[in-house]
C-alpha cells in the first residue's frame, strides 16, 4: 500500500494493476489444472479479493487526491461504503457460482468476506447519513446496510452443502439477529432526525416515541417471519418470529408498561394472550422438512 499512482493514470489498463490480474489469473488457471482447488484454492480466492479491493482503493486515492494510506483510506466513511459494495458483489457472485457448480470453494471464500461485511455493519450502527435530503431507507447508509443482510441471507439460501444442523441454525439466527439489529438502527435514525432524539443508547432508551415505535417494528417483522415460515415450511422461521414475539411481550410489561396501574396489565396480557391464539391457530408451526 506505499505506491503511487502515477498522474497518468488508468484504472486496470496499466502495468501494475496488468500484472496483479495476471498472476491471479494464472495462479487460477495452475491450481485448477493440478486438481488443487480443495487445498489452496481458498488462498487464490482471497487474493483475487485483495487485488480487487486494492484496485478500487488505487482508483479512489488517484481521482481524489487521497494519500494512498490504508488507515488513511479505510477512515473515510465514502471509501468504506465502496469497498462495502464490492465485497456484497462478490459474495453474491460466489454464492450464485456455488450453487450453479456445486462447489463448496466459493462459500468458504465468500464466507470469510460475510463476516468482514458483519464487522463494517457494527461500526456502521453508530453512523448517521448526510442531514440533507434524508429519508429513512432511502439514503446510502441504511441501503447498505440493509443491503448485506439481503446479500447474506441470499447466501444462506444458496447454500445447498450439507453441513450440521446446529452450524446452520447458528448461521440463520446470526443473520436474523443482525437484521433485527440493523432495521432497529434505521427506525432510530429516523427518530433522531424527525423528532431530535439524541441518537444514542441512553437517549433511545429514554424516549417513548421509540420504545413503541420499535415494539411494534419487532412485531411486523414477527408476523412476517412466521408468515414466511408457513410459505417455506421453515421450522426455524417460525421459532425465531415466536421468539421475536415473546421477548417483545417481556419489553412491553417491563419497559412500557413499569408504571401502569393493574388494570393497564390485565388489558395488556389479554390483548397479547388473544394475539398469541390467533398466530398460533393461523400460523401454526411447519412440518419439520426432511433432510
Amino acid at each position: 500500500m506505499s505506491y503511487a499512482p502515477p498522474a497518468d493514470y488508468t484504472p486496470i489498463f496499466n502495468r501494475l494493476d496488468l500484472t496483479q490480474i495476471g498472476i491471479i489469473v494464472v495462479s487460477i488457471y495452475w491450481v485448477h489444472s493440478l486438481h488443487l482447488l480443495q487445498r489452496v484454492g481458498l488462498v487464490v480466492y482471497l487474493m483475487g479479493v485483495a487485488v480487487l479491493t486494492t484496485l478500487y482503493l488505487r482508483y479512489v486515492a488517484h481521482h481524489t487526491g487521497t494519500p494512498y494510506t490504508l488507515h488513511v483510506l479505510l477512515s473515510q466513511t465514502n471509501i468504506q461504503h465502496g469497498v462495502a459494495l464490492l465485497w456484497m458483489a462478490l459474495v453474491a457472485a460466489s454464492a450464485w457460482a456455488g450453487h450453479r457448480f456445486q462447489s463448496i470453494l466459493p462459500f468458504r471464500g465468500s464466507g470469510i468476506l460475510l463476516i468482514g461485511l458483519g464487522v463494517y455493519e457494527i461500526k456502521a450502527l453508530g453512523d448517521l447519513p448526510r442531514a440533507e435530503h434524508y429519508f429513512p431507507l432511502l439514503n446510502v447508509l441504511d441501503l447498505l446496510q440493509c443491503g448485506i443482510i439481503a446479500v447474506a441471507l441470499w447466501w444462506l439460501n444458496r447454500l445447498t452443502h450439507p453441513i450440521r444442523r446446529s452450524t446452520k441454525r447458528m448461521l440463520w439466527g446470526g443473520v436474523s439477529l443482525t437484521g433485527l439489529i440493523v432495521l432497529s438502527a434505521v427506525f432510530a435514525r429516523a427518530v433522531h432526525f424527525f423528532r431530535g432524539t439524541p441518537y444514542s443508547l441512553h437517549g433511545l432508551w429514554h424516549d417513548l416515541y421509540f420504545q413503541s415505535g420499535i415494539s411494534i417494528l419487532w412485531s411486523m417483522v414477527a408476523i412476517v417471519t412466521m408468515l414466511l415460515s408457513k410459505r417455506l415450511a421453515h421450522r426455524i422461521l417460525w421459532s425465531t418470529g415466536f421468539g421475536l414475539l415473546g421477548v417483545i411481550v417481556l419489553k412491553l410489561f417491563f419497559v412500557e408498561l413499569a408504571g401502569s396501574g393493574t388494570l393497564e396489565r390485565i388489558v395488556s396480557f389479554t390483548v397479547v394472550g388473544l394475539l398469541l391464539l390467533l398466530i398460533g391457530y393461523f400460523v401454526p408451526i411447519p412440518p419439520e422438512r426432511k433432510g
